[in-house]
């Protein structure tokens, strides 16, 4: 009884320590995206817009900061992106009158060879099904191996089942986001902006993002 008492105790303590002020909360990032623009002698600020409601609440907050007419975002989709997602941040960007430039980076990994690196795309499969494919695939190497192809990719993969298939499936997944990154910052030094993150703390905290990628590199981080 004691240990369920106790236990009851601590989950009102998280509870009371997880509420917060929404607005308070969107004042202060607003202040610290318009003080970094300011003290780093930058025209604008720009950011990755995904269709993702991380990057749709960073695009708002930017634009509560500084001004529409100061926010560019960027969005940047390849062949195995969801169409639907692009729309979004097409109507987002519309809904808030946000300057937008739509990027393909296909032609960018076709040159660098990344979609080979995809074992599926090899096969005539519509995306659907590889999803389904992929999914079971990640089943089974949970099953086989006691974890998910996550956290084995945390460290390397040197004695691991699976290694090669590993190693091409995360190179083939990183290389989207560094391209990314590099386009940001290209349009960033171009137009003399500030280049804003939009990993959320959760994935900061538990490493659930990609090194140098467009949600780790950048100027700020609100």
């Amino acid at each position: 009884m004691d240990k369920i008492m106790d236990s009851d105790v601590k989950i009102k303590h998280l509870y009371s320590r997880m509420k917060i002020d929404p607005t308070k909360i969107a004042f202060s990032l607003g202040n610290f995206i318009r003080e970094n623009m300011e003290k780093l002698e930058r025209d604008g600020v720009i950011l990755g817009l995904s269709g993702g409601i991380d990057s749709a609440v960073v695009s708002v907050l930017c634009k509560e900061a500084v001004g529409s007419d100061k926010v560019l975002a960027l969005i940047m989709p390849e062949k195995d992106s969801k169409r639907e997602h692009v729309k979004d941040a097409q109507l987002l960007a519309k809904n808030f009158n946000l300057k937008t430039k739509l990027l393909d980076i296909s032609p960018i990994l076709k040159k660098m060879n990344v979609y080979r690196l995809f074992a599926l795309n090899k096969l005539p499969l519509p995306d659907k099904h590889k999803e389904k494919v992929v999914k079971k695939a990640y089943d089974y190497y949970e099953k086989q191996t006691g974890e998910s192809p996550f956290t084995a990719s945390i460290l390397g993969f040197k004695n691991k089942d699976f290694k090669s298939l590993l190693q091409k499936n995360n190179a083939y997944y990183r290389a989207k986001h560094r391209i990314r990154m590099v386009l940001l910052y290209l349009y960033a030094e171009i137009e003399n902006r500030l280049v804003v993150g939009c990993a959320n703390k959760t994935e900061s905290q538990i490493g659930f993002f990609v090194k140098y990628g467009c949600d780790d590199a950048s100027d700020i981080m609100p």
